[in-house]
């Protein structure tokens, strides 16, 4: 957990400080959204608000762990809007590493974004790389998001998922152009491996470009593309660096599906590396399907399937599949309750199936 996409500890000393001026900002954040009125000349308007969440998952054979309750996220999401056209977006994140022993704070995003016109803007900061649906659909804030947990494929970088999920640069979007609604994303940021101040490691950018159309108000689909290239030494998920320079390219693409009774994603990104002439791919999707049974009330299921080839440059090989049933209850827009059995089958475990129940909170 840290400022860097890659995941390393806050110092004690920052810690403390950032929770300082963190408490500081919500008291004046909270100040400020109670005045209720409209902006004025020069006037900024900020907002604050929270997400939290609690979780209750059974150990027992195979899961490696006893039957616990888990804190999750503590996550500050602050909006501001400074004039017509900027505004500014900020969600910290105050979380405990098992790793440290301590709760720790990671900064998710910091975006400015200029409206260029109704329909491009531009965004410039740590942003959520536009990869698919559910990365850029469901953040920080589990209470919007459908499951429990993320799916494998899109978790995010210091929990073990492939795809580089937060990104450190500008982008130009575009929505609802023409009468097929389309939308476009281009990114360009830091490479992998990289700091949030300085990409010290590699000297070509990353580039990541997507395109979707809201076909139908429940019906939206989208293909994205990333391609990185990244130098030796860098350093890799497994815990070493590259021992020659690689290239990584994903292709993607979702087709997502939200109406009164049904809802559905199915995403799906391949992941090829090149290094010193050798190539690996890495084919990887998951679906979703859930029906409202009755107003608050869905029952679900998920199946996730991510493999990492052998002898890959940049990953540690790998293959994970779970089975997922679960239900949702909405007690309110802002708390939502969610029960699932899963089982699990990881290379080099045997299949593991566990009960998980959470309470999602929004405030």
């Amino acid at each position: 957990m840290s400022f860097a996409d890659s995941g390393s500890v806050v110092p004690n000393r920052l810690l403390r400080a950032l929770a300082c001026c963190a408490i500081a900002l919500a008291a004046t954040a909270s100040r400020a959204a109670a005045q209720d009125h409209e902006m004025g000349d020069g006037e900024v308007k900020t907002v604050l608000h929270g997400f939290t969440d609690v979780t209750y998952l059974t150990g027992g054979s195979n899961t490696g762990r006893t039957s616990a309750f888990g804190l999750g996220q503590f996550d500050l999401y602050i909006t501001s809007r400074v004039s017509d056209r900027l505004s500014f977006l900020g969600e910290t994140v105050f979380e405990f590493d098992d790793e440290a022993g301590e709760f720790v704070v990671d900064v998710e995003r910091v975006v400015a974004q200029y409206a260029l016109t109704d329909h491009l803007r531009l965004d410039a900061g740590k942003v959520h790389t536009p990869l698919g649906y559910w990365n850029n659909a469901y953040h920080h804030g589990l209470v919007m998001q459908p499951t429990i947990e993320r799916p494998q494929l899109v978790q995010f970088e210091d929990d073990g998922g492939p795809l580089p999920i937060h990104t450190v640069g500008i982008q130009l979007s575009g929505r609802d152009i023409s009468e097929a609604h389309l939308g476009f994303d281009v990114l360009l940021g830091n490479a992998l491996g990289n700091r949030p101040t300085t990409d010290n490691r590699n000297e070509a950018a990353s580039v990541t470009l997507a395109v979707h159309s809201q076909i139908t108000s429940s019906l939206r689909v989208g293909l994205s593309g990333y391609h990185d290239a990244l130098r030796t030494g860098t350093p890799t998920p497994r815990g070493d660096s590259l021992a020659a320079p690689m290239t990584q390219t994903i292709g993607g693409g979702f087709l997502a599906f939200f109406a009164d009774r049904a809802e559905a994603v199915l995403e799906g990104h391949a992941v090829s590396n090149r290094s010193a002439g050798r190539s690996t791919n890495s084919p990887n999707w998951f679906g979703y399907a859930g029906v409202r049974i009755v107003p608050r009330v869905v029952p679900y299921v998920m199946h996730e399937d991510v493999r990492l080839s052998d002898n890959d440059p940049y990953f540690e090989a790998d293959r994970f599949t779970r089975e997922t049933l679960g239900i949702r209850f909405e007690h309110t827009p802002r708390s939502v309750l969610k029960a699932e059995l899963r089982s699990k089958d990881r290379r080099s475990f045997d299949r593991a199936t566990e009960l998980a129940l959470q309470l999602a909170l929004a405030f």
